[in-house]
């Protein structure tokens, strides 16, 4: 499989290093092997001219990297003291709380130490009065946090709270420029997946999907999808911070791309066959204990289970909803793409699977169910939904205070099985649509090329099966929305993927 590939140190970016990728078929890569072959061999078979035409090219690459630190700073020096402005102490405390446990708890994007380092400095005042595109980096990602902690205000009004949201968002977008795009680090991947988050709340879904390919090509540029040759990346040992954070903003990248492949119906960026190869799961180890170089690696306390559980069995579960779009979904897209404006029939936009599941070819089917089955079962007991701990609500008395853990964990239980029906719905979702067929006569009396008529009726018995668990599999859906639906936020997951999840069992099990 030998691949070889180039990280190159770019002193353009801010006051850390930061480093780019460039893989085996670029002309950087080839060119460094060849410098490399050079100054370890010293060729007599190169030309001097072509020696001379190297050593010139180093020279122009040695001043650009001044030249872009200027062009960078002329285009934060454009940035109005608005840009950087952040509400009283007490309603931003509120903000960044509700983001932590309600959000951050589900998608943990960030390192929750160090950012909340960098927010404490806010309020300490700062002896520098340059901006550098750290600050906007940490003010983008800010307000973002900020509109996604806004939608969890349940103390007031809906309009405003909206409103409010609005607001954060639309500064974090005017602070992440497209001029800010050349330069390219993993705070800049974390800002767009946490704008593509909260976009996935908005009615704006070309908007949501363009900021989410955004956000792979941008980590596949720096890099993210690749463990660092020896761990070291532009010169830098990197330390187990360092190496959990790479692995949760690349991993939310490909949960993005599963997760909005499935909810506009679009074609996958990154099929199962690509990420298996670059998927690397973050350790359950809680952001208090993650440690910074020269210290020893951190673990996970003994009997004291991970709030970072629940994400890595989500990126488990989406990769299985990759295998399902990927064998089931995408060829209808390739075929139907000719094809203008929106489909008005679901029979159309699954007639692959469809025809398929009404010849009898149900393997992959099967397998995948087993695939779902499997990963349910190996859940821990702590992320399943049990009695006891279905309704939580009397615990959370408000949402500006950090809430107990089995608060947390009861959330997060109830979010994996809501996701796990989900995409069990999904998987079954084409039989239901086969039995709802109008022409059943003509599906009925179609011969059988494998068998006696009496097979049809076998697929028929078939079809009607996992139909009949599309159909369960949405009633236990609401059954558990509808649970724990007295409290607006402690139990359930985002309202917007409830919102989301009963709009696509309403559309899933209608005619």
């Amino acid at each position: 499989m030998g691949t070889s590939s180039t990280y190159l140190i770019d002193t353009r970016r801010s006051e850390q290093p930061s480093s780019n990728y460039f893989g085996p078929s670029s002309t950087f890569s080839f060119l460094s092997l060849v410098r490399n072959i050079i100054s370890r061999t010293g060729s007599p078979l190169l030309s001097k001219e072509f020696s001379h035409e190297l050593s010139n090219r180093s020279k122009v690459d040695s001043l650009r990297p001044k030249e872009a630190t200027g062009h960078l700073q002329n285009i934060i020096s454009n940035y109005s003291t608005i840009a950087f402005h952040v509400p009283p102490r007490r309603e931003a405390d509120i903000l960044i709380a509700n983001y932590w446990t309600w959000v951050h708890t589900i998608y943990p994007v960030l390192h929750r130490p160090t950012f909340d380092s960098r927010y404490q400095a806010l309020w300490q005042g700062s002896t520098s009065s340059q901006v550098t595109l750290d600050d906007v980096l940490f003010h983008c990602r800010l307000n973002v946090v900020f509109a996604l902690g806004a939608n969890f205000r349940s103390e007031i009004d809906p309009s405003d709270r909206r409103s409010m949201s609005e607001l954060f968002f639309s500064r974090s977008e005017h602070l992440l420029k497209m001029e800010l795009l050349d330069f390219a680090n993993l705070e800049m991947v974390q800002g767009l997946v946490l704008i593509a988050q909260y976009l996935q709340s908005t009615d704006k879904p070309n908007y949501c999907w363009s900021i989410a390919g955004l956000a792979i090509r941008m980590a596949q540029a720096i890099g993210l999808h690749l463990e660092p040759p020896d761990g070291v990346i532009a010169g830098r040992k990197i330390d187990q911070i360092d190496s959990e954070v790479r692995k949760r903003v690349w991993t939310s990248c490909i949960l993005l791309d599963r997760v909005l492949a499935m909810t506009y119906g679009r074609p996958l960026m990154m099929p199962p066959h690509v990420t298996k190869q670059t998927l690397h799961l973050p350790s359950p180890i809680d952001d208090e204990y993650l440690t910074r170089y020269p210290k020893a690696p951190g673990k996970q306390p003994e009997n004291s289970p991970s709030l970072m559980a629940c994400y890595s069995n989500t990126l488990v579960l989406q990769e299985i909803l990759g295998e399902i779009l990927a064998s089931f979904y995408q060829g209808d897209q390739m075929v139907s793409s000719s094809q203008s404006g929106p489909k008005s029939h679901p029979e159309v936009s699954n007639s692959t699977l469809v025809s398929r599941l009404k010849a009898g070819d149900f393997q992959d089917l099967f397998r995948l169910e087993g695939k779902l089955s499997s990963w349910y079962d190996g859940l821990p007991a702590f992320l399943k939904v049990s009695q006891e701990d279905s309704s939580v609500n009397d615990v959370v008395q408000s949402s500006a205070i950090l809430v107990p853990p089995k608060v947390i964990f009861a959330r997060q239980a109830n979010a994996l099985r809501t996701r796990w029906l989900h995409v069990r719905l999904f998987l079954f979702r084409p039989a239901l649509l086969a039995v709802l067929d109008q022409d059943q006569r003509s599906f009925a009396s179609t011969p059988n090329l494998h068998g006696g008529p009496g097979a049809s009726l076998l697929r028929q018995k078939m079809l009607n099966t996992l139909a009949d668990l599309c159909i369960q599999a949405a009633e236990d859906s609401v059954n558990l929305i509808h649970e724990n639906s007295s409290s607006e936020m402690s139990a359930l997951a985002a309202w917007w993927y409830n919102v989301f999840c009963g709009y696509t069992l309403y559309r899933g099990s209608s005619p």
